[in-house]
């Protein structure tokens, strides 16, 4: 609708480099009461994206993956409830340990929005990257 190329953003190229969601138009159905893709009039992209040199979305990925976020599960605080272990579409957490499995885990976070106990808490996987959010949350409240 923008009329921009997948290599240009480079959180989408991020993403087909990674093989998360689909990337080729051919694969994707565009549902609506229109027959070719509607393109917005007027509509300025911002300055960054007017460049020439490419974006290196390898840069990127490695930024996200510092800053990852994963589930974990507080046992203290955990009510054996299961709404994490029902709600997890990828059947990543085991329902007697309460143990998640993060390769098979699919980071969709379901399991901390509905955990009514607030027992699955979000942690920085690297140590580093947890201390400069909480520096960077200090500075800023």
């Amino acid at each position: 609708m923008l009329g921009m190329e997948i290599e240009k953003v480079a959180v989408l190229t991020a993403a087909r480099l990674r093989k998360i969601g689909e990337s080729k138009l051919e694969n994707i159905t565009i549902d609506g009461d229109y027959d070719d893709v509607p393109e917005l009039d007027n509509f300025k992209l911002p300055k960054r994206y007017k460049s020439s040199k490419k974006l290196n979305s390898k840069v990127l990925i490695r930024i996200i993956d510092f800053f990852k976020t994963v589930p974990r599960i507080n046992r203290k605080k955990c009510r054996n409830c299961n709404v994490c272990v029902e709600s997890c579409p990828a059947s990543a957490i085991n329902e007697e340990t309460k143990q998640i499995d993060y390769k098979v885990c699919i980071e969709c976070l379901c399991c901390h929005e509905l955990c009514m106990y607030k027992a699955v808490e979000l942690k920085k996987k690297n140590f580093f990257a947890g201390l400069i959010a909480d520096l960077s949350l200090r500075r800023y409240s």
